[in-house]
């Protein structure tokens, strides 16, 4: 369990910053990274310094800390740090400011990476999960489940899958157009997402380009049947997200022993997934789309007004 290095994304939210270290503490982890981004602006100035303190004032673990002089933002603070970490280790857990890390997410964490390592079709591990009813793993017989899309709340990979990623967005979109994968089995919120990223609206968003590299390898992701993770970020002071309690989850209260050795989805449990991250009702779309008799003519991606909607 010591031998997984633990990569840790700070900016400028002390308190959230000292929750995760303390869960952290109790853990028992013997190897930390610390990356802390650098203010955007004077306004952050003095929330980044406050965090630094804390970082700086760590006596439990003798970590390894990343000042960054100039502002990274999210994605390039992630990259930048996961690379790093692969410079010397073959695997990592990396969790940001806000994801908590519960009892049993090491364990859980290390017992996937030592179980699924060389599993061609796993890329990745997610330690947070949305919340799956009772009534669906009373008849589900593991401790996971496995998705294609992508988690980032508390993940962990391995150095040879984090290898073979594209990060040219652009040439990535392309190859799926081409090989006609369908990037609405996660979510069909994604190709909303792959077009304001590709048209400049959206920014600072480093897990497309993963997510669409495991959706072009055919990969799948694990994920706990109860969260790992307590996501304390939804209360209004990320720059990312904003106050909802639309994720909150289910925590996990004993030790993850029941791991499948074929990675198989739960078609079950995938439709209470996709139902989180949907933003058009499937069998709706369905049924409208079979009743009329449709000729495409032109596909427009780069207008976010009506038209581009339209043709979405």
């Amino acid at each position: 369990m010591n031998n997984v290095p633990v990569a840790l994304i700070t900016y400028n939210r002390p308190e959230h910053t000292k929750k995760v270290l303390n869960a952290l503490e109790k853990l028992q982890i013997s190897k930390l990274y610390i990356f802390s981004d650098a203010p955007k602006t004077d306004k952050n100035y003095a929330a980044v310094e406050e965090t630094r303190k804390i970082i700086s004032g760590i006596k439990w673990i003798d970590a390894e800390i990343i000042i960054q002089k100039e502002n990274q933002g999210l994605a390039k603070s992630i990259v930048k740090a996961t690379d790093i970490v692969f410079e010397k280790y073959n695997q990592i857990i990396l969790l940001e400011d806000d994801c908590i890390p519960r009892e049993y997410f090491m364990e859980f964490m290390i017992k996937c990476l030592d179980k699924y390592r060389g599993n061609e079709k796993i890329f990745g591990i997610s330690g947070y999960t949305v919340p799956i009813p009772d009534n669906i793993l009373k008849e589900y017989n593991y401790d996971l489940y496995f998705s294609p899309r992508i988690g980032s709340w508390g993940w962990a990979t391995w150095k040879e899958k984090w290898k073979k990623r594209i990060t040219d967005l652009p040439a990535l979109a392309g190859m799926i157009l081409e090989k006609k994968i369908d990037i609405t089995l996660g979510g069909n919120d994604v190709p909303v997402m792959l077009t304001n990223l590709l048209n400049g609206s959206l920014k600072d968003v480093w897990t497309m380009q993963w997510l669409l590299n495991v959706y072009l390898n055919e990969g799948l992701y694990i994920y706990p049947t109860k969260s790992h993770i307590d996501n304390i970020g939804m209360d209004g002071t990320g720059v990312h997200c904003g106050k909802t309690e639309k994720f909150n989850t289910i925590f996990a209260d004993k030790s993850p022993k029941r791991l499948p050795d074929i990675p198989e989805i739960s078609q079950n449990i995938l439709k209470v997934f996709q139902s989180f991250y949907d933003i058009f009702p499937r069998e709706d779309r369905k049924q409208s789309l079979s009743k009329q008799n449709f000729k495409v003519v032109q596909i427009c991606t780069q207008d976010n007004g009506g038209a581009g909607i339209a043709a979405y």
